[in-house]
């Protein structure tokens, strides 16, 4: 409802107020018989047209009464949360103008020492021609009586072994006669012996046997 409706019916309804106590009123028109006068179940049957009272005669509907029975208010639903998204990683800014670290050099193996030379003391080979130069000069002389020399010099290369010391072999470079049973003569006085202390190892020494005729050693 509008302004204007609800004016309308304030207006109405302060008419039957007027009229509510049973009055008559001329006609306004000239010959007209009076009008009837309104009595208050005109008043009411009035107002029950225009909606604002039920009319007088017209019981009241009763309104059926419904029973209401007791709801169970169950809670709501919260829906779970959805899993948060997992957090990139955060990219690592590389300094302007600075070189990646070099990658650590492998582990190389250690390296095995080399194995020393088998080394032997001067004074154990001379100690064995000092105790060998009586026979020695018995090869010198029974040659040098038929070339008449008196002096000369061979020289022998001794492989002597280790922990034992032995002489395994004799070699003759240098041969004052340049015959050959003058080198076979030296090579059997000197293999065989022992020379002490042994080598570490075993080892080729090289020799100079210098034979003089003053004297019975090399």
């Amino acid at each position: 409802m509008n302004r204007h409706q609800a004016f309308g019916l304030l207006l109405v309804a302060a008419t039957a107020l007027v009229v509510r106590g049973g009055f008559t009123t001329e006609s306004a028109f000239f010959g007209a018989p009076n009008r009837a006068p309104v009595t208050p179940s005109h008043y009411d049957n009035l107002l029950a047209l225009i909606g604002l009272a039920p009319a007088a005669h017209e019981p009241e509907a009763a309104v059926p009464e419904e029973e209401i029975g007791e709801t169970e208010i169950l809670p709501e639903e919260v829906a779970e949360p959805p899993p948060p998204a997992p957090e990139k990683p955060k990219e690592k800014v590389k300094a302007r103008g600075s070189n990646p670290a070099p990658p650590p050099a492998p582990n190389s193996a250690p390296a095995v020492p080399a194995e020393a030379e088998p080394t032997i003391e001067r004074s154990a080979v001379e100690a064995l021609i000092t105790r060998q130069s009586g026979k020695l000069y018995e090869c010198y002389w029974y040659f040098a009586a038929d070339n008449g020399r008196n002096s000369g010099t061979a020289k022998v290369r001794l492989t002597i072994q280790p922990t034992t010391g032995l002489v395994s072999a004799v070699e003759v470079l240098e041969d004052p006669f340049r015959n050959d049973r003058f080198s076979e003569c030296l090579v059997v006085k000197l293999r065989g012996q022992r020379v002490f202390p042994p080598p570490t190892g075993e080892v080729l020494v090289r020799y100079p046997l210098i034979f003089s005729a003053e004297g019975a050693q090399p």
